[in-house]
């Protein structure tokens, strides 16, 4: 498939879209931490299969051996979009959310894991829904997130998901959001990956909102 490319006035829509829903995404899960969540500035770009690793690690909080857990969600659109976000979590991610919220301080490995998919789920969902309301004024619909690695180190992590010979598709449109808390150190990647459908999907009605601005 021939790649497509947005222009800039595309562009910066889209980002503006996105810190709306993730503003939103942000103050979600600063209700259940209890703490102000610092979120970066959306790393959005069409993407081709072979660079998505490059894509990912660039500006990532965490460096090549760190140890993370990454959670997967699916989500979509009617016939409009499709697509996934994955989060990665530090290994400490777990007992910093279990001190918050006053848990206990020794889960079992399928508490750890709830407590991820716990904040997961809002990240994702309050920031793809966001955007999906604003662009096309109607929900997602997501799957039940779900552990895709745990406890990994994230070079290792990426090359047994995003081996060129793994993926089936060509082009993704990528949205990359680091997110920490102001204290306690922690910090997370939300990524999220559409498919080549839905990059010209998304294109027509960013053009038509540009048209009415």
């Amino acid at each position: 498939m021939k790649q497509l490319e947005y222009n800039e006035d595309e562009y910066d829509l889209l980002k503006e879209l996105f810190n709306v829903a993730m503003g939103q995404a942000g103050r979600g899960l600063a209700v259940l931490l209890n703490s102000f969540v610092e979120l970066s500035i959306p790393d959005i770009k069409i993407v081709p299969a072979e660079k998505i690793i490059e894509a990912i690690t660039e500006s990532s909080t965490y460096n090549k051996d760190e140890v993370v857990t990454a959670i997967r969600q699916s989500f979509y659109n009617d016939n409009l979009i499709e697509g996934e976000t994955i989060v990665f979590f530090a290994e400490n991610s777990y007992s910093t959310i279990a001190d918050i919220l006053g848990y206990s301080s020794t889960l079992n490995i399928d508490q750890q894991n709830e407590l991820l998919l716990e904040v997961s789920n809002i990240v994702s969902g309050a920031s793809i829904n966001g955007f999906s309301k604003q662009l096309f004024k109607s929900e997602m619909t997501f799957s039940q997130p779900s552990v895709l690695n745990e406890k990994m180190e994230m070079n290792k992590l990426l090359y047994s998901i995003f081996m060129r010979r793994q993926l089936h598709w060509d082009y993704t449109l990528f949205v990359k959001i680091n997110f920490k808390l102001q204290t306690d150190g922690f910090k997370s990647d939300l990524l999220a990956f559409m498919s080549e459908k839905s990059i010209e999907t998304i294109k027509t009605f960013l053009d038509k909102k540009l048209e009415l601005m």
